[in-house]
């Protein structure tokens, strides 16, 4: 399962990397393909149906929320909808705490990205 879920997340940063778009193909598949072995795998367990939902809920409603919230006080997009997609679909690999600590590590990343490459300009 993890490594069918690694292969699309390559394809993804690739694509994404060369043409700013997240595909929902790629997305769907790594949806998918956690359905698949939670049908097969986890024999229908209620608990963890149940983690694999909050997993997928914990982070990216919230990132809806303020997504929307700002596109309507901006009144222009302020994010794209294939990151939200795709944290959904991460999410039901992960526990909500590691998708809680996967978001602030991103953020974390971006920032010394951010003032690492404005200080060369």
């Amino acid at each position: 399962m993890y490594i069918i879920f690694c292969c699309f997340l390559i394809a993804i940063t690739i694509i994404d990397w060369r043409i700013h778009i997240i595909p929902d193909m790629a997305v769907i598949g790594i949806i998918v393909n956690r359905l698949i072995f939670f049908v097969f795998q986890d024999s229908f367990s209620v608990k963890t149906f149940l983690n694999i939902i909050l997993g997928a809920c914990s982070v990216s409603v919230p990132l809806l929320i303020i997504s929307l919230v700002m596109d309507y006080l901006l009144k222009k997009e302020t994010m794209g909808w294939g990151d939200i997609k795709l944290l959904f679909a991460i999410g039901m690999y992960m526990t909500w705490p590691e998708m809680i600590l996967l978001i602030f590590t991103a953020c974390v990343i971006a920032l010394i990205y951010f003032i690492f490459s404005s200080k060369k300009k």
